[in-house]
């Protein structure tokens, strides 16, 4: 039973773009992943979107390629009792600065959200693009925006999500982006928190919009800070998706 999680053949050549699929090194990676899938009698993806560009990719027979969806740890991700913070509304961002996440594009939202004084965006974590978002946050002239640059214990992440009044997802246009649903999305909505994040095939396997999270354009910073100024300014709204995507999940994940 291999149990793949992600492509190292996608996040390598085509997401970070590290090396190009033709090149050697692209090429050897591509056989990795194919030979690996290939001696395996069953494997493992996160999404049935995966699954399909698997099976297509490396030529599988679609019966032996399955689909299992991640979740989150319960005994780590849960509700606060504690109320929100009257005085700011908290955007939180955990994960990768990797071009999946979208980063850049949360932050020209925030920006566009600069002139709401309560808004405020809480990024955690670490990775390549890191320095080259501090860098537009400089030059964005960014007040609104804290940076917590470190990969933090999973047991300290919790704690992090509870602290904010909704999560963000993934935003990027990399074609890895429509394939998977990420962590970050089941933990926030463990948390009961509501989510935004981007459209794609993957999500829409188990969530629908407006009910369980709020879906957005990737890559499209207006509609990310329209959507984000709409859950700030309906408590309505943004409980009702909370209370569903935290029964979603738990549906999901079997717990029950």
């Amino acid at each position: 039973i291999f149990d793949v999680f992600i492509s190292l053949y996608d996040s390598i050549c085509f997401e970070r773009k590290t090396f190009c699929p033709q090149s050697l090194i692209g090429k050897v990676i591509f056989l990795f992943d194919k030979i690996s899938c290939t001696l395996a009698d069953v494997v493992i993806c996160d999404t049935q979107t995966y699954a399909n560009w698997f099976i297509k990719t490396f030529n599988l027979p679609s019966y032996k390629v399955k689909v299992f969806y991640i979740c989150a740890d319960i005994d780590l991700f849960k509700p606060s009792a504690a109320p929100p913070n009257p005085k700011k509304f908290i955007v939180e961002f955990h994960g990768g600065f990797i071009p999946l996440q979208g980063v850049f594009y949360i932050l020209q939202s925030a920006k566009l959200l600069a002139h709401e004084s309560k808004i405020e965006f809480r990024f955690l974590g670490k990775g390549r693009d890191l320095p080259a978002a501090k860098e537009l946050a400089k030059k964005l002239e960014l007040q609104n925006i804290t940076f917590i640059d470190s990969f933090a214990p999973i047991e300290k992440v919790p704690a992090f999500i509870q602290e904010a009044d909704i999560g963000l997802g993934i935003f990027g246009t990399v074609e890895k982006t429509f394939r998977v649903i990420p962590n970050k999305a089941y933990e926030v909505m463990a948390c009961k928190k509501a989510l935004i994040s981007a459209d794609s095939e993957a999500v829409r396997e188990l969530f629908t919009n407006r009910k369980h999270l709020l879906f957005c354009k990737a890559g499209d910073p207006a509609d990310l800070a329209e959507k984000i100024l709409e859950l700030y300014r309906n408590a309505n709204l943004r409980n009702a998706i909370a209370e569903e995507g935290h029964a979603r999940f738990l549906k999901v994940c079997d717990f029950n």
